[in-house]
């Protein structure tokens, strides 16, 4: 992989500290590493009988640019500028696309393992602290009106579709067939760059549901939201999970 891995065009890379030792007299400098935003998954609901297997159909598309990374680590730093605005702030995008999956594998007995060329550059970029964003697997809990609803497994960033139910407009109160949840499950990790220890982790899990009614060119619930409308409720649920979250996490 090119260590090349900072995102230069957004001026954010700052030059390397004279050494690691001497960070305990410095103000914090945070390496952001976003791995989470490859593929947007489109997971359908399949119902089944007598079966706690996850049977959903699954289907994703990778997408162009780290758009979705980028947007993360626009979000990080500016979260993390808000706790601590004397901070150094570096960010990373690498596009390996194994750096994308089984994400599980990074994390041994509290330590972060990342591959050696990923870790190196963060070493020699100076900074004291690493904020990472991945993936989190975990149930499908879409948020609706009177609760959480959803069946199997999602991760990352997606669409969930179950054209089964009956649901209702937020906007019209009209009474529809289906619902389209997109969704943003992230883990991000405060790690200390010196020793790849774990100090703290938080999940992040944020949905929300759209009727079939609100689909205005036809009859399946995933015409709800238009392809814009799509991307944007995606960015910013980024944006506002990360701002919620990283204050937790620095605390």
């Amino acid at each position: 992989m090119d260590r090349r891995v900072f995102i230069s065009s957004w001026g954010a890379l700052v030059a390397p500290w004279p050494s690691q030792a001497m960070a305990a007299d410095m103000p914090r400098s945070y390496a952001v590493l976003s791995l989470m935003g490859d593929r947007i998954a489109v997971v359908a609901f399949q119902m089944t009988t007598g079966s706690h297997l996850d049977t959903n159909d699954r289907s994703s598309f990778p997408v162009a640019d780290g758009v979705f990374d980028k947007m993360a680590l626009l979000a990080a730093m500016q979260a993390l500028k808000r706790v601590d605005a004397a901070a150094k702030v570096t960010l990373y995008a690498p596009r390996a696309p194994g750096l994308f999956e089984d994400q599980d594998r990074f994390f041994v007995a509290g330590k972060l393992q990342l591959p050696a060329d990923v870790h190196a550059a963060i070493r020699e970029g100076g900074s004291t602290h690493l904020l990472l964003i991945t993936k989190r697997r975990a149930d499908a809990r879409m948020q609706a009106l009177r609760g959480k609803i959803g069946s199997g497994k999602v991760e990352g960033l997606g669409f969930y579709v179950d054209n089964s139910i009956r649901t209702r407009s937020g906007a019209t109160g009209e009474s529809g067939h289906g619902m389209l949840a997109p969704y943003v499950y992230m883990n991000v990790c405060l790690v200390d760059v010196l020793s790849m220890e774990v100090l703290a982790k938080q999940a992040i899990e944020s949905t929300s549901t759209y009727s079939g009614a609100d689909a205005k060119e036809g009859t399946h619930p995933w015409d709800a939201l238009t392809a814009e409308q799509k991307v944007a409720i995606l960015r910013d649920s980024i944006e506002s999970s990360l701002a919620e979250t990283i204050p937790k996490l620095m605390r």
